[in-house]
């Protein structure tokens, strides 16, 4: 498995999606965050199955948001 994270969010301001990318550069961790318009995050979330954002990936695996995200990189 890939150690890079991607967070995918909207482009709308998201307290979590920050948080989210905060996390991952306090922890120095390689990302890339991907800021969908709001029908290709529809489309994205309805994919993945998680209704909410941040949107988050381990290498090709989906972990979830940022609850998920806080718990694994403790």
């Amino acid at each position: 498995m890939s150690d890079h994270y991607t967070v995918i969010r909207g482009q709308f301001d998201c307290p979590w999606c920050d948080k989210a990318v905060a996390l991952l550069q306090e922890r120095q961790l390689p990302h890339t965050v991907i800021k969908l318009t709001m029908g290709d995050l529809i489309l994205k979330q309805a994919e993945v199955g998680h209704t909410t954002v941040p949107m988050v990936f381990h290498g090709d695996t989906f972990i979830g948001g940022y609850d998920s995200l806080s718990a694994r990189v403790v």
